[in-house]
């Protein structure tokens, strides 16, 4: 049997027509015909790791038609696959994260958030070491913020906020304050304030429309793509996308496996509580990324 250290999952992007399609039919054969399997065989030789694609045939409008009993069983199946390979967790695309993340919290699924922050935590060091920079923008939404800001501290550069929902953010912000000592301030998120000498750490924000301001950027989004252009040909080489959709989750399931959680099918139920904290665990997998040498396909020497 193979030996593999991760598995991802993805459907595809556009969505399967005719009549077979519809939801009479999908309900009653999508677990024969459309039955999740182990499709690509995927090599990050520079890491030494390897894992498989998990392709579902069925783009997310024909998966929406599915009744939710059947869309069950089918990461049921997925998890199967897990068992057999002993990989401790799927790494699911991040464009389903959403709808898996509420349907299936019982699953060992990652998505990659743990991963994105510490590789943002991993740039903004590299950045500030080369370069001067007056204020610190996190700009958009990521789970579990205050440990990426209090972070951010080491560095005693003003750090500001940025969303479409700045008052949610106002309580952390005092706690940061007042029991970390982390001044963060908040604000709507407005690229046309950004200035030179700004440094930006995108993550997802809805309905954000960029220009060119000239304040220098991470694009953490789920959209970025060009951060790790030797482990994103590894990706465009099996025709797979590039972007943090697919990368983030990967590499955040590689590292639960180098965390501990790869000798047994019983650890499957320390994984799921694992996934589930501790909320910091993006800081040990900042560690383990440096010792396996994964951030070096990130750190660009002429930042």
């Amino acid at each position: 049997m193979l030996d593999l250290d991760f598995a991802f999952f993805n459907m595809m992007t556009t969505n399967k027509q005719g009549l077979v399609y519809r939801k009479f039919f999908l309900d009653r054969l999508a677990p024969v015909l459309f039955s999740p399997r182990l499709e690509k065989l995927i090599n990050f030789n520079g890491l030494g790791l390897q894992g498989g694609n998990i392709f579902l045939p069925l783009g997310q409008g024909n998966w929406d038609l599915l009744a939710p009993g059947m869309k069950r069983l089918i990461l049921e199946k997925s998890i199967t696959i897990l068992e057999q390979y002993q990989i401790p967790a799927l790494a699911v695309d991040r464009r389903l994260k959403n709808e898996f993340f509420s349907l299936f919290n019982n699953f060992p699924l990652v998505f990659g958030d743990n991963f994105i922050k510490a590789l943002a935590s991993v740039l903004v060091k590299e950045f500030i070491s080369r370069r001067a920079v007056k204020k610190i923008i996190v700009a958009g939404e990521i789970p579990e913020m205050p440990g990426l800001l209090e972070d951010f501290r080491q560095y005693g550069i003003p750090v500001s906020i940025q969303n479409n929902h700045p008052s949610a953010y106002e309580i952390m912000a005092y706690h940061l304050l007042y029991e970390k000592g982390v001044a963060v301030s908040t604000s709507y998120i407005n690229p046309m304030e950004w200035e030179k000498g700004d440094l930006v750490v995108l993550f997802e924000a809805e309905g954000l429309a960029l220009t060119s301001p000239p304040s220098f950027i991470l694009d953490l989004t789920y959209d970025g793509n060009h951060l790790a252009p030797e482990l994103a040909n590894t990706l465009k080489l099996r025709e797979m996308d590039t972007s943090m959709n697919t990368m983030a989750p990967i590499l955040e399931s590689c590292l639960w496996a180098k965390a501990g959680f790869t000798d047994t099918i019983e650890e499957q139920n320390n994984a799921v509580a694992a996934l589930a904290g501790p909320k910091n665990m993006w800081v040990e997998f900042n560690q383990i990324g440096e010792d396996i040498g994964l951030w070096d396909f990130f750190l660009d020497k002429d930042i």
